[in-house]
């Protein structure tokens, strides 16, 4: 583990911590903003938020969690597509498409 592993799971940890698991109440816009921030502490931030992203405890569990509240799959996608913040943050910054959040709604829904 490098030294900047070290300090990303620090910082990481007193985020955590500092904000009390409010994250998931902030609005989208919020989040985006703070995962951006944080994104560039380090030379590979992008890489990382990414896959962070992208792993079941990513926004797959947030995309169940919404499910769970009753929301649709085009509700889901509609609060994450809506949000101009998110779209810019994901094909811009992330270099993902819009086809991969389609694909991580239905593979975290299991709809085939």
């Amino acid at each position: 583990m490098t030294i900047a592993d070290k300090f990303q799971g620090m910082a990481t940890k007193a985020v955590n911590k500092m904000l009390d698991g409010r994250v998931d109440k902030m609005p989208l816009e919020k989040q985006v903003k703070m995962t951006r921030a944080l994104m560039h502490v380090r030379p590979s931030g992008m890489e990382n938020t990414r896959a962070s992203l992208l792993k079941e405890d990513g926004l797959p569990s947030d995309i169940r969690r919404l499910a769970k509240e009753g929301k649709s799959q085009d509700e889901i996608k509609s609060f994450y597509w809506g949000c101009e913040e998110f779209v810019s943050f994901w094909t811009l910054d992330l270099q993902m498409e819009e086809a991969t959040m389609d694909e991580l709604i239905r593979g975290a829904l299991d709809v085939h």
